[in-house]
């Protein structure tokens, strides 16, 4: 390059006027000092720059191995509402526990309990061998989704089957789906503050606590019976089951036919009937 702008100088040089000869002088020693300095920078610029795409390229798979010692109890996946009720149980008795989630904010918290943090994607299989599932005694899934709760239950039963696996349930049909895969614990995420909430009703309006807790026992117990029979029949088992989720019914015996307070009310219920019986 150095040689190149020379030979082109020196053709200009040529045939220049003195006053031009001179400045083209000048602008030669110019490049040349230029170039002599690329020259210089060059190798440990480029070293430089390989050295950062190492870094780069290779983040991931640090971060992997910074989690190579992990032995915590417990790994629980989504540290939202959910996770968060759930870990203060595990930090009231000083549970080793890593934490697993793709939201920052959420791992900033997680970190403040003083919990071990792993920032990524808990459906990946990678992933979770990082934060160390292999060596864990329990999964909790605590993410939202069915479909990132199912992914990582596969997961866990495929390569991890002795680790027990607890998990956080969307719905009723989510739970025959958890269920299927023959998870230790599932847990619809609304159920247990619905029962509770519907036993603090009935104090609330006079009926005594014994007999609130009778109700919501009975409750409970057919709760369990409707879910026994749905996973023999299957979601779409019967003709009352024909939808995309189970048909929700009354968990006591009816008491009294229902009341329409206007007219809309009074179609919708005609028609449930006619599809209840037809």
């Amino acid at each position: 390059m150095v040689a190149a702008c020379k030979t082109l100088l020196t053709q200009v040089y040529e045939v220049a006027t003195p006053a031009e000869a001179e400045a083209i002088s000048a602008i030669g020693v110019d490049i040349s000092a230029i170039a002599a300095i690329t020259l210089l920078i060059a190798p440990p610029f480029a070293a430089l720059t390989d050295a950062m795409l190492r870094r780069f390229a290779t983040s991931d798979q640090r971060a992997a191995d910074n989690f190579d010692g992990t032995n915590a109890s417990v790994l629980v996946i989504g540290f939202g509402r959910f996770g968060q009720i759930v870990a203060q149980y595990l930090l009231a008795e000083d549970v080793d526990v890593t934490i697993i989630d793709l939201d920052p904010e959420m791992i900033r918290v997680a970190g403040s309990f003083g919990f071990k943090v792993y920032y990524g994607d808990g459906t990946r299989l990678d992933v979770l061998r990082a934060a160390g599932l292999g060596r864990a005694r329990l999964i909790a899934i605590c993410t939202s989704g069915e479909g990132a709760t199912n992914r990582i239950v596969e997961l866990t039963r495929t390569e991890f089957p002795g680790t027990k696996i607890f998990a956080r349930s969307y719905d009723r049909g989510h739970t025959l789906q958890l269920l299927a895969h023959e998870v230790d614990y599932e847990l619809r995420e609304t159920f247990e503050s619905a029962m509770s909430f519907g036993r603090e009703t009935l104090v609330a309006i006079g009926i005594r606590v014994d007999r609130a807790a009778i109700v919501e026992d009975f409750l409970r117990t057919r709760d369990r019976d409707r879910l026994t029979v749905q996973q023999a029949e299957g979601i779409y088992g019967g003709l009352d089951l024909l939808r995309t989720r189970p048909t929700p019914t009354p968990l006591s015996v009816v008491q009294h036919d229902a009341q329409a307070l206007n007219m809309e009310a009074a179609e919708l219920i005609g028609r449930v009937g006619e599809e209840t019986t037809g």
